[in-house]
């Protein structure tokens, strides 16, 4: 089809239609036939083409394109080099590397302030396992020196009855150095001496002679406190004899090492729990004491 000559045709008949104002005037020469457009002919079959491929383009494009998907707040996606979904790991296939990175979060963890007094002890150590009660007595039930125990020195003195720390043991005192011997046990029947610890753990007694015969023991009264205790940060603590200094309201029952500077333990053991707790305190240097924290009680010596 002539679509130049159908169109030239079409105006040709509007103008006609319009009246004499809008017809042409009348020229002396004949027009000139113009030339058919053969180029726009092709364009047709063209245009329709690159409409129908960009119709299929899109189509492709609507359900080929992978869906997205959020990325979480804090956190950092990259791209990945194909369209291709990352394939589920499998006992064949190796697992992924997640290409989020994900920013630190804060901590949640909440650091205990540490305690406001500073004392002279060792790092204290919580017992794990319920306290140990070992009854400390240098003779066996015979009488005699018991097994482990070996005698470290002689001396000659007298006793009497009630000890500071044994219901059934005698406080003594020796006849030419006058040194106290606080516990000491009979040793056979009738006794002629006894035996004295310097310490709960001590394995090394002093055989004191007497000058005459023992005066016998009362009925055991109130329970006496342990002798000795070892803390849960290893420390050992010998209980005071005599008169006791007093701090916050409580006595000064135990020093630990050294008499006069090292730690030292008030009175009221915890005995409520299986694992028995202290109360310690520090000496300041100046005549009183600094309060300490409290310690766990691994073992405790009584004279029995």
């Amino acid at each position: 089809m002539d679509i130049d000559r159908r169109l030239h045709e079409a105006g040709h008949h509007w103008r006609q239609s319009q009246g004499p104002a809008l017809r042409a005037p009348k020229l002396d020469t004949p027009p000139e036939k113009t030339p058919p457009r053969r180029w726009m002919t092709g364009l047709i079959p063209l245009a329709a083409s690159a409409a129908v491929a960009a119709m299929v383009v899109g189509v492709v494009i609507l359900h080929g394109a992978p869906a997205s998907h959020p990325v979480p707040e804090g956190s950092t996606s990259t791209s990945s080099p194909t369209n291709s979904p990352t394939p589920k790991p499998t006992a064949s296939t190796p697992p992924q590397i997640s290409s989020t990175v994900t920013a630190p979060q804060p901590s949640n963890a909440v650091t205990a302030p540490g305690p406001s007094n500073t004392v002279a002890l060792p790092p204290t150590v919580a017992a794990t396992s319920p306290t140990r009660v070992l009854n400390v007595r240098p003779v066996d039930a015979s009488g005699h020196l018991a097994a482990g125990y070996f005698v470290q020195q002689v001396v000659s003195g007298g006793c009497s009855p009630g000890s500071d720390l044994g219901t059934s043991a005698y406080r003594c005192s020796g006849t030419t150095n006058h040194s106290v011997y606080d516990p000491c046990w009979a040793e056979g029947s009738p006794a002629k001496s006894v035996l004295c610890l310097d310490s709960p753990w001590s394995m090394s007694p002093t055989r004191l002679t007497l000058s005459g015969p023992l005066t016998a023991l009362p009925p055991p009264g109130p329970v006496i406190p342990p002798w000795g205790l070892q803390l849960a940060n290893g420390l050992k603590c010998t209980a005071y004899q005599g008169a006791h200094s007093q701090f916050n309201g409580r006595a000064v029952d135990y020093y630990c090492g050294d008499t006069y500077t090292g730690p030292v333990v008030l009175s009221g053991i915890d005995l409520s729990r299986p694992v028995w707790v202290v109360q310690t305190a520090t000496p300041n240097g100046a005549g009183g004491y600094t309060m300490g924290p409290t310690v766990s009680v691994s073992t405790a010596w009584n004279a029995q």
